[in-house]
């Protein structure tokens, strides 16, 4: 419908034009939040004939709110490294309330950056910020659950002075 808009480089058209185009169109439904078109997205991921919008899709993916934090947790298990690494990017950029139905999931990945955007979808009450406080393997997490949860519970901060991470 938009076809007298685009400055097309020949007349036949041409695949960069077409690229331009999809990006707008997955951007654009990222804005809109349209949950309806999730399985758009996945499409659009899965197009033999397309390019790696990988990136894009997901950055569209995390606006969708819970819907879209759903999809992106459904690719952590894909066979590609890389698309399994973009999909956690993505997460930990999303809006922590999309996360909280989700949280549990975060909490139980091995990526620590997971367990960070966990973090911040639970209440500083939440006693899973205490135990992530003290007992995560990774020392960013447990520093980001001290600094989210150091209200709720003081005594975190006493604990965490013995921690053998000088950043914690």
């Amino acid at each position: 419908r938009c076809d007298e808009h685009v400055a097309w480089e020949d007349a036949l058209g041409d695949w960069e034009d077409w690229l331009d185009i999809q990006l707008a169109v997955i951007d654009a439904l990222g804005t809109l939040g349209d949950e309806d078109a999730v399985e758009v997205m996945r499409a659009a991921l899965f197009d033999e004939m397309g390019q790696n919008l990988d990136v894009p899709v997901f950055a569209a993916l995390r606006q969708f709110g819970g819907v879209g934090v759903a999809e992106l947790l459904s690719f952590l298990d894909d066979p590609s490294p890389l698309r399994r690494q973009r999909a956690w990017g993505a997460l930990t950029k999303a809006d922590p309330a999309a996360l909280q139905a989700h949280v549990d999931a975060l909490l139980a990945a091995s990526e620590p950056a997971l367990r960070r955007s966990a973090v911040t979808a639970l209440r500083p009450e939440d006693p899973r910020c205490a135990r992530l406080a003290t007992e995560d393997d990774d020392a960013t997490v447990r520093r980001a659950a001290l600094r989210h949860a150091a209200t709720a519970h003081p005594g975190l901060a006493i604990a965490a002075l013995s921690d053998p991470k000088e950043a914690v």
